[in-house]
């Protein structure tokens, strides 16, 4: 699996060279280079070896820079990956912060489930009552239930 650091998004590419951009319309831009010996004073970069930087339109219309060490495979691939991985991070949010699941009682798929759309149901009412906007968290449940009677 590739490397993933943070980095700031002043931080310069050096020594960069420009790759052809795909068919895919999303990458605005494809470079390979490397990043600067020191992230700060103290601070030694991770990464030492050439790094690929792909610059990717997102939905809401901003510009997200992905950073990795997979210099082969195809930008739109990459960025394909990168949205995945990151809707499944707002996933993991939305069961610890919203539905408030900290471990799983069951360890079988289906105990997942039904604890989920248990939660769930216990959050969305309260919520309902009080006219509050419940339509991503209400339509997150309503898969899993969905889900749960599918299999």
């Amino acid at each position: 699996m590739p490397a993933r650091h943070p980095f700031q998004d002043h931080t310069p590419l050096l020594d960069a060279k420009e790759l052809p951009l795909g068919k895919d319309a999303r990458v605005l831009s494809d470079r390979i280079g490397f990043l600067p010996k020191r992230q700060a004073k103290s601070r030694k970069n991770p990464m030492q070896a050439a790094v690929r930087e792909i610059v990717v339109a997102t939905d809401r219309a901003k510009r997200l820079r992905i950073l990795t060490n997979d210099l082969d495979a195809p930008a739109g691939e990459i960025a394909a990956l990168y949205k995945r991985r990151w809707q499944i991070e707002l996933f993991f949010r939305l069961l610890k912060q919203t539905l408030k699941i900290r471990h799983f009682i069951g360890r079988s798929q289906n105990a997942v489930r039904i604890q989920i759309a248990f939660t769930g149901d216990a959050e969305v009412a309260p919520i309902s009552r009080v006219g509050g906007n419940i339509s991503r968290t209400a339509e997150f449940v309503g898969m899993v239930r969905w889900s749960c009677t599918a299999s």
